[in-house]
C-alpha cells in the first residue's frame, strides 16, 4: 500500500467513526491547534476549543447525516505533511424539512507522534 492509499484509509476510517461518534471522531483526528475554513462570517475558526462547539452544533441536529468520502491523497517526500480531497454531504432536518449540503473538501495532514492529524480543515 502507498503512503497515499494509507492516508486515504485513515480518513475513510475517520468518516467511518464520525457516523457513529460524532464530534468524538474529530477530537481523535485533529490537532490542537487545528484551523477550520468555513462559510460563516468568521471564515476561519483557530483551534480544537473554538471548533468544538460548532461541531456540537452541527452534531445536534435532528437527523443529521454528515459522510464525505476522498478522492485524492497527496504525501510529502518525507512524510510529515498530507493531503486529502474529496466530496461530502450533509442532511439534516430543520423545521419540518429536510436540508441536504454536498460539496468538496481539503484536508491538511501532519504527522504528530507518528500519527496522521488534520491540522487545516475546508469545505466548500
Amino acid at each position: 500500500m502507498t503512503k497515499e492509499e494509507q492516508l486515504l484509509e485513515i480518513d475513510r476510517q475517520f468518516a467511518r467513526l464520525a457516523q457513529t461518534e460524532g464530534v468524538f471522531a474529530w477530537r481523535r483526528y485533529c490537532a490542537d491547534d487545528v484551523l477550520m475554513a468555513t462559510s460563516e462570517h468568521n471564515p476561519y475558526v483557530e483551534g480544537w476549543s473554538s471548533i468544538e462547539p460548532s461541531l456540537q452544533e452541527l452534531y445536534s441536529l435532528d437527523h443529521v447525516i454528515f459522510t464525505w468520502s476522498p478522492t485524492y491523497a497527496f504525501v510529502s517526500g518525507d512524510n510529515s505533511l498530507g493531503v486529502t480531497t474529496g466530496l461530502y454531504e450533509r442532511t439534516y432536518l430543520t423545521n419540518g424539512e429536510t436540508k441536504k449540503q454536498h460539496g468538496k473538501y481539503v484536508n491538511v495532514w501532519r504527522k504528530i507522534s507518528n500519527q496522521w492529524t488534520i491540522v487545516f480543515d475546508m469545505g466548500n
